[in-house]
């Protein structure tokens, strides 16, 4: 059974991850003729499930992006849902 905190955990975990997904999809780019890519979002993690935590503990998780393109990644409009 689920208390009404991880319920809460677990929205806020999938907020999270929407977030980061809307913010930077991957760019599937093919190399133009200069032999450029632009920027290409790599997120080794898609998604973290916290193990149960006690109602009132604060959790965290950093989700890491790297830019693996060849120019400057730039995330912005990132909201909350």
């Amino acid at each position: 059974m689920k208390t009404s905190s991880m319920k809460l955990i677990h929205m806020l975990l999938l907020a999270v991850v929407l977030c980061l997904l809307a913010a930077a999809p991957p760019v599937m780019a093919e190399k133009s003729q200069a032999g450029k890519t632009g920027p290409q979002a790599v997120y080794p993690e898609m998604k973290y499930e916290f193990a149960p935590v006690l109602e009132g503990i604060q959790v965290k998780h950093d989700f890491v992006i790297e830019n693996r393109g060849d120019a400057p990644l730039v995330i912005q409009n990132v909201h909350p849902s």
